[in-house]
C-alpha cells in the first residue's frame, strides 16, 4: 500500500480505513502515555516540594540522609519516567516495560524511606526537637504521636507497594501488545503518529 506522503494526494478510503483501525489499536497504549505523563507531572511536583524542603533544611543545618535519599530517588524516577513516557508515545520498543520497572523502584524507594523513618522514631529520635514544645506537649502526648507517626509511615509503605506493584505489572504487561501495534500497523501509520501528523 503506498503511503500518502508517497503519492502526494489526499487519503484514500484505504488510507482512512488503516487510520481507523490503527486507533482502534492503539487506544491502550495511549491510555497508558496519558496515564505516564500524568505521574511524571506528578513526581515532577513532589520531587521540586522535596528539593524545596531539603535546601530549607540544609540551611538550617537539619540535613539527614533519609531527606537526600527520597529526593533522589524522586528526582531520578522523574526523569525516568518522561524519558520513557515520550518514547512509548513513539511506540519504542521496551519503554512500557522501562516505565513499569521505574515505577516498582518508586514503590521500593518510598518504603524504604518509610521505613528509615521507623527505625529512627523507634531508636530514640525525638519527634519534637524544640525541648520546649516538647515539654509544653507532655511527654505522654508525645508518645503517643510517635505511635501514630510509626503506624503511619507503615500504612503509606504497606499502600505504596502494592499500588505502585500494581501499576509496574499494568506497564510490563502493555510490552506486547506496544509490540503487536507496530506489527500490525502499517510503517507509513505509525511514521505519521510519532510526526505528530495523526493520533
Amino acid at each position: 500500500m503506498t503511503a500518502p506522503g508517497q503519492s502526494h494526494g489526499p487519503l484514500t478510503p484505504d488510507h482512512l480505513q488503516q487510520l481507523t483501525a490503527a486507533k482502534a489499536r492503539g487506544k491502550a497504549i495511549r491510555r497508558a502515555c496519558t496515564f505516564s505523563r500524568f505521574n511524571a507531572w506528578t513526581l515532577a511536583f513532589f520531587a521540586a516540594i522535596s528539593t524545596l524542603i531539603l535546601f530549607i533544611n540544609l540551611l538550617i543545618g537539619g540535613l539527614t540522609f533519609t531527606a537526600v535519599f527520597i529526593t533522589l530517588a524522586l528526582a531520578a524516577t522523574t526523569v525516568v519516567e518522561f524519558i520513557y513516557g515520550t518514547r512509548l508515545k513513539r511506540f519504542h520498543t521496551g519503554a512500557a516495560r522501562a516505565i513499569g520497572w521505574n515505577q516498582a523502584a518508586l514503590g521500593i524507594a518510598i518504603a524504604l524511606y518509610c521505613a528509615m523513618r521507623i527505625w529512627s522514631l523507634t531508636h530514640g529520635e525525638q519527634l519534637l526537637s524544640d525541648p520546649t514544645v516538647a515539654e509544653a506537649v507532655g511527654a505522654d502526648m508525645i508518645d503517643m504521636l510517635s505511635h501514630v507517626a510509626v503506624a503511619t509511615y507503615a500504612g503509606i509503605a504497606a499502600l505504596v507497594l502494592i499500588y505502585q506493584a500494581l501499576v509496574a505489572v499494568y506497564y510490563v504487561r502493555l510490552e506486547p501488545k506496544v509490540a503487536a501495534y507496530k506489527r500490525d500497523t502499517p510503517a507509513w501509520v505509525i511514521d505519521a503518529q510519532q510526526r505528530g501528523v495523526v493520533a
